[in-house]
């Protein structure tokens, strides 16, 4: 009977002991990006719009994590907010729909994020459906590239800025680890 107590006691250990790993493996990278959206009289057509590049300080924030580049194993968007940041009382009732694609040197440009269709009385914040892609190749650049395209179901009498809150999940093998 203590033979088995001990074993179980050896294998709950062992699987917290992995868990443990598992959490000091994974961790966030948080980026923003800000854009205009100009006023136009253009509905129901895609506009597209760039953005300026984001720096990304990749390699500092996996230092500070402990964590070197070649252990990474994914850096996947778990997350994507948009917020009308001016002017006041705007809401997201003038768009359709919106795609964010990402891009950097070297990189072919990927779709990230979209909202299709945005709900009617989405207020002034809306949360994208990310596409799940590995990431790594983008952020691992000293910047990216956002673009935006969207789709107005009203006229625009005036520019709309946005802030793009987006949350990257890093997973890491650390050497040593399971």
């Amino acid at each position: 009977m203590k033979k088995w107590i001990g074993l179980i006691l050896i294998a709950v250990v062992s699987v917290s002991a992995c868990q443990l790993l598992d959490e000091l493996r994974t961790f966030n990278l948080n980026y923003s990006a800000e854009f205009t959206v100009p006023s136009s009289s253009v509905i129901n057509l895609p506009i597209t719009l760039p953005t300026p590049p984001v720096t990304t300080d990749s390699e500092q924030q996996f230092e500070n994590q402990g964590v070197e580049s070649a252990w990474i194993e994914s850096v996947k968007l778990t997350g994507l907010n948009l917020t009308i940041t001016s002017p006041q009382g705007e809401d997201f009732s003038f768009l359709e729909s919106v795609s964010l694609y990402m891009d950097a040197d070297g990189e072919d440009e990927i779709l990230i994020a979209d909202k299709i269709p945005v709900p009617e009385g989405a207020g002034t914040s809306i949360q994208l459906d990310v596409t799940g892609e590995d990431l790594y190749p983008y952020i691992s650049k000293s910047s990216f590239s956002l673009r935006t395209s969207i789709t107005t179901d009203e006229t625009m009498t005036q520019s709309v800025d946005f802030r793009a809150d987006m949350v990257f999940e890093v997973k890491a093998t650390i050497p040593g680890g399971n």
